[in-house]
């Protein structure tokens, strides 16, 4: 029972990896790419004020 609770932590693991993986790969590899793709409509968004 041991060995397949370890196999599964092992296997979650290596889940939220590839996950944090994923992540850094969007937001530094791909930053650019994103920025420049017309269909961000963040430059056409109003700023909002941030509240005091």
């Amino acid at each position: 029972m041991t060995r397949h609770i370890r196999h599964v932590s092992l296997f979650c693991f290596l889940l939220l990896v590839a996950l944090l993986l994923n992540a850094l790969r969007v937001q530094v590899l791909q930053a650019d790419s994103l920025d420049e793709n017309p269909a961000n409509r963040r430059s056409t968004l109003p700023a909002t004020e941030p509240r005091d």
